[in-house]
């Protein structure tokens, strides 16, 4: 077993997009016939204009760092930014994972990219403001690094300021695979993403699913069912993505979780037939129309098919709570009090996260006398940020009395 270095939680730079990322997964690009389809699942990048490649692990297949080098340089350049985690088939030869995390210790100095971690392993950094986190959860065997794992994203998803984050491994837990891939990262590397609103991708399955939008990953609770979503701190999506290239795709089972209504979108047998020829990327451009919140995504197969398109906004930044604001109208009376009937209103704004739910917030008219009565409106964000305002009315409505008293007039006699 090889250690990792945690490193400390880095320091967010400012997002600036757009930009344009690509993400695959098991490539097997090592072997002569899967990289003919793994060269085309890459120029799908190519095509969509991608910055950058994700790739969520199982490389070349033949755990040889050299040949999996050879390719990336020969698809996609030595200076482009290529961001792998390891997969099964490279952890299940340790002598050779010193030798990719060099492989792209190299890559990211020559792109000048700081990081802190284990790259190819597990690693956090920041390119165009976006937070990228490399893990290793259930490698080499299930549960492996699981713990640590999540406590990692957690750390570095909870230290960036950007409105997106991107969490990547290779496999993951049953009911976040539409194949036969049994548990094996634990809960707690979604869960702490889904906390954190930071999208989790992952491969291992030669198939490809996406999640809703859900506010619970181990429960599969949707929290939205349709397009565009809203990424919030408590709720975001997963996306597990194996038809990078390797294997043959319609030789894996598809099983009843695959189902289920909180897949927004499903390619596994028996959808994609008998021919083991479907494989496809997911391109995303984030900061999508000038607006550094939006992103757009799509899964193109190889045979040119959109089979999924999504858009997704992030507040997960917004650390802002909502501003409310009274007003309060009446006829004024002596010592800063009303003389009368008062109506208290508010206002109640987010442009950034908008507003989640509100109590108390209705305008409501006091009658009568009192010397306190309190209104108080609260309001929550989509980020879940909650603000209160409150204001004290005094009411005196009791008409003033008026006593007369006479007197004797001037000059009267007594």
């Amino acid at each position: 077993m090889v250690a990792i270095a945690a490193g400390p939680a880095m320091v967010s730079a400012e997002f600036k997009g757009p930009v344009t990322i690509c993400f695959v997964g098991d490539t097997g690009a090592g072997l002569a016939a899967q990289a003919a389809w793994a060269r085309k699942t890459h120029q799908l990048c190519k095509d969509a204009d991608a910055e950058a490649i994700v790739h969520m692990g199982d490389l070349d297949y033949l755990s040889d760092p050299n040949a999996w080098e050879t390719f990336i340089n020969a698809e996609m350049g030595p200076d482009f930014p290529y961001f792998y985690v390891i997969g099964n088939h490279e952890a299940e030869a340790p002598a050779t994972l010193p030798v990719y995390q060099a492989k792209l210790e190299a890559r990211f100095n020559r792109l000048a990219i700081p990081w802190t971690g284990t790259l190819s392993q597990q690693a956090a950094f920041d390119w165009r403001g976006i937070r990228f986190i490399m893990t290793r959860p259930g490698l080499p065997h299930a549960l492996d690094h699981a713990q640590e794992s999540a406590q990692f994203v957690r750390t570095q998803a909870s230290a960036s300021s950007s409105p997106w984050v991107i969490s990547f491994f290779h496999r993951q837990m049953a009911m976040m695979n539409v194949g036969d891939k049994g548990d094996a990262t634990g809960w707690g590397v979604f869960e702490e993403a889904r906390k954190e609103g930071a999208m989790t991708w992952t491969a291992h399955h030669h198939s490809y699913g996406r999640t809703h939008l859900l506010s619970s990953m181990e429960f599969q609770t949707i929290a939205d069912a349709k397009s565009p979503y809203t990424l919030a701190r408590g709720v975001s999506l997963t996306v597990q993505n194996g038809l990078g290239g390797a294997g043959a795709p319609a030789e894996r089972r598809r099983l009843a979780q695959s189902f289920l209504p909180y897949w927004a979108s499903v390619i596994a047998p028996p959808d994609i037939g008998n021919v083991p020829k479907v494989w496809g990327a997911n391109v995303c451009t984030f900061g999508a129309q000038g607006n550094p919140r939006r992103a757009d995504c799509s899964f193109t197969t190889t045979q040119g098919s959109v089979i999924d398109r999504w858009t997704m906004y992030s507040v997960r930044d917004d650390l802002s709570a909502p501003v409310i604001s009274p007003s309060v109208s009446g006829p004024t009376g002596p010592g800063g009090g009303y003389a009368g009937a008062v109506r208290v209103s508010w206002e109640v704004s987010d442009p950034e996260s908008g507003i989640a739910s509100s109590s108390g917030c209705d305008s409501v008219t006091l009658n009568g006398t009192t010397s306190s009565t309190t209104v108080t409106c609260s309001a929550t964000n989509g980020n879940g940020l909650t603000a209160r305002r409150s204001v004290t009315i005094k009411i005196d409505a009791t008409p003033p009395s008026v006593t007369g008293r006479v007197s004797p007039r001037q000059n009267q006699s007594p």
